[in-house]
């Protein structure tokens, strides 16, 4: 129990860290840290939750040195989707909350990157310009062959 006047301390899965099971998430306790089982000798082996966690987290180490923006954002939104994987398959809402929210903040980032935006506005902008109503479609090209 805590110390009277004191409250518990907090660990994984918010249950006081003296009620902690070494094998909850395939962490050991080691006095006050706790490590993850795999860095343990005689500990289990790393599963499919950890995998993906430390993909996700190279993926984020090789985005920060990298120095195109549009494989950047490519790398990023990858180790989004596998963090979201990560956050649901461990249920930590903070993980997956955060990556979901970013996937589509760096996939509008990779549109603006790859200049399709832009583009998209000039097509828009020479269609209202044009004598074309809304529905029809535009008058045939004239073929190299017929200019003279």
């Amino acid at each position: 129990m805590a110390a009277a006047g004191h409250a518990p301390r907090y660990g994984f899965a918010g249950r006081p860290c003296h009620e902690q099971r070494s094998d909850a998430i395939g962490w050991q306790r080691f006095g006050r840290v706790a490590l993850p089982m795999m860095w343990h000798s005689g500990g289990q082996t790393m599963n499919q939750w950890d995998a993906i966690g430390y993909f996700a987290a190279a993926m984020v180490f090789v985005a920060f040195g990298m120095k195109e923006m549009v494989a950047l954002r490519i790398v990023a939104m990858v180790s989004n989707l596998a963090f979201v994987a990560y956050g649901l398959g461990l249920h930590l809402p903070p993980v997956w909350l955060l990556h979901a929210v970013l996937f589509p903040l760096n996939g509008w980032r990779l549109v603006q990157a790859t200049g399709t935006i832009g583009r998209c506005k000039d097509a828009i902008s020479i269609a209202r310009r044009s004598r074309w109503k809304a529905g029809s479609f535009p008058p045939p090209a004239p073929s190299p062959a017929r200019r003279r």
